[in-house]
């Protein structure tokens, strides 16, 4: 019998990591009769991860969904391998969970029936932070912090997703909490029943940005398109090139008390999906400590640094295209002459 297991995210709670270990010891996981898929990979982005992200970004193109869940069916059974891992941190948001829904129901009946899900959940307050911080350097968000989060509610509501998920996995999901785990990726295979790798490949970190650099790049995703964003230094160099001293460790994102606000049942909901403690699914409420001054109070002198960088970087495409021409016409004329 062919078992699926389906991880979940969510993000930021060590995804990329597992995705490019699976990846990176497909051998090593065959050998234990273990399958992680080639269709639907994301095989562009290994700074985020080798991920089955197809499987969700393409489903509303039908057509094209559904060649590829078939093309996912026929790579299961071709290769007689009982246990498939797919991966993708995306199937953690609302707005995904009609491709993870339709994904199983296909796999059933194509007489998969064992399918199971895994979640890490992670404090809600550091998850919206972090989330924040990926979606503004990677996918171009442009809202400040509490606009995001409101935005985006629903995703980091952890009982709805945990609730859900649960729903949809037909009651076969596992939740994890992140911070119990040392090491994320070797706990994942651990449970599994999966043998550490030897030598452990090494592999891709999605490292992340302080504030005032997410900050920057906000304002750059509000002034152009975010390729600019991929050719930007740093704010932190910029301001060490003009004599600029700003101490990153007292500014931050700020949450006001109605941010991720939660009801009187919220705790006691999540005891009864996870399975968890109290003292655990208590430590996913747990408000910053800290009070550190609101990054935005940084954003004029930010946006004036970000926008003479750009006329800058703008100005030398310029002179680089013309000097392109300019050899290009010399060559030609080289030809000309020649001939």
């Amino acid at each position: 019998m062919i078992s699926v297991t389906i991880h979940c995210g969510t993000y930021k709670t060590g995804s990329s990591s597992i995705q490019n270990r699976a990846y990176m010891t497909r051998d090593w996981l065959s050998e234990h009769d273990w399958l992680y898929p080639l269709t639907g990979l994301a095989l562009n982005e290994p700074y985020i991860g080798y991920r089955h992200k197809s499987l969700i970004y393409n489903f509303n193109d039908r057509e094209i969904w559904d060649e590829l869940v078939q093309k996912l069916i026929i790579e299961i059974k071709e290769s007689g391998k009982k246990n498939i891992l797919i991966s993708a941190e995306g199937w953690s948001r609302p707005l995904t969970w009609p491709s993870l829904s339709e994904l199983i129901s296909c796999l059933r009946l194509a007489g998969i029936d064992s399918i199971r899900g895994i979640v890490y959940l992670r404090n809600r307050c550091d998850y919206a932070r972090s989330v924040y911080r990926e979606f503004t350097r990677r996918n171009g968000n442009a809202m400040p912090f509490g606009a995001y989060v409101r935005e985006n509610a629903h995703m980091f509501d952890l009982r709805l997703v945990a609730s859900e998920l649960q729903n949809i996995f037909s009651g076969q999901l596992t939740l994890f909490r992140y911070e119990n785990c040392q090491n994320v990726t070797d706990h994942l295979f651990s449970y599994l029943g999966i043998p550490k790798p030897l030598p452990i490949p090494e592999l891709f970190v999605n490292k992340g940005l302080n504030t005032i650099e997410i900050e920057a790049c906000r304002l750059l995703n509000a002034i152009r398109p975010r390729t600019y964003v991929k050719k930007f230094p740093g704010i932190t160099k910029l301001c060490q090139d003009l004599g600029i001293e700003i101490d990153v460790n007292r500014y931050g994102e700020v949450f006001l008390p109605t941010t991720l606000a939660c009801d009187a049942n919220w705790k006691s909901d999540l005891v009864a999906i996870t399975g968890w403690p109290e003292s655990d699914v208590e430590a996913l409420s747990l408000r910053p400590t800290s009070k550190p001054i609101n990054v935005r109070k940084l954003s004029p002198i930010l946006q004036v640094i970000c926008r003479m960088w750009l006329r800058e970087f703008k100005e030398q495409k310029r002179k680089l295209a013309a000097q392109a021409k300019a050899s290009e016409l010399t060559e030609n004329a080289h030809i000309h002459v020649s001939e």
